[in-house]
This record gives structure tokens, C-alpha cells and sequence, in this order.
């Protein structure tokens, strides 16, 4: 029997009720997070679980934090950003690459209501 590949996606996308609830203070992760730091995020879709089991971590997504659009110094760059992102300029922006999508650019907002942790590079 033949899937289309429409069919697979909505099918891995698909969002699995979380099986724990675990304490994420939204607010704090806004403020503490600066550009450049990855957020890591547990998922709560089948992709997500089959990402989580195979890498025996609860982490299944990442994204990279940018900012907000106004504080992008390079125009070239901020040009770019605006392009692919018509939202409020008020909001903290991620680059993030997503199954169907490709990479995108999107709102912190995405995942208030997620399990998160902030990774910052050092040295």
C-alpha cells in the first residue's frame, strides 16, 4: 500500500498528550535568554518520541534564539530577517528547522507551554 508522503507527515506531527508535567517558568526563560543561546525542547508528537528514544534524551527539538528583530545590527541580516518574519518586532525570534517546513524563523512564543531548557556557549 502506498503512503503519501501528506499522509506521513500529519501522521509523525501528530501531538501525543505529555506524560508528565514538568515546571517551565516561560517569563524567566524570556528574560535569562540572550542570542546565540540553543533552547532545547521536549516535543510532544511521534516524531518527537521516535527523536527522544533513539537519542535516549527528553530533548527532541532545538532552536536557535536571534533575538528581537530591532536588535539585529546588521541591516543586511535584519533585512533578511523581516523577509521571512512578519510578526510583532516586540517579539524573541528562533531559527528552527521543522519537518514540512524546511527552516523558519518564529516567535519564542511558540513554546510557552513547553518543557524547555536554555543551553549558552562558553569560551
Amino acid at each position: 500500500m502506498f503512503l503519501s508522503k501528506k499522509w506521513l507527515l500529519n501522521f509523525l506531527l501528530k501531538p501525543i498528550e505529555p506524560s508528565h508535567s514538568y515546571l517551565c517558568d516561560f517569563s524567566h526563560i524570556c528574560h535569562e535568554v540572550r542570542p546565540a543561546d540553543i533552547l532545547l525542547i521536549q516535543g510532544r508528537n511521534r516524531i518527537s518520541h521516535i527523536v527522544q528514544h533513539i537519542t535516549q534524551s527528553p530533548w527532541s527539538h532545538a532552536a536557535l534564539h536571534i533575538g528581537h528583530l530591532y536588535s539585529i545590527e546588521d541591516p543586511k541580516l535584519r533585512e533578511f530577517v523581516q523577509q521571512h518574519y512578519k510578526g510583532p518586532l516586540s517579539e524573541q525570534l528562533l531559527v528552527e528547522s521543522m519537518i514540512g517546513q524546511g527552516t523558519i524563523i518564529v516567535p519564542i512564543s511558540k513554546y510557552k507551554s513547553e518543557h524547555i531548557r536554555v543551553c549558552r556557549p562558553s569560551g
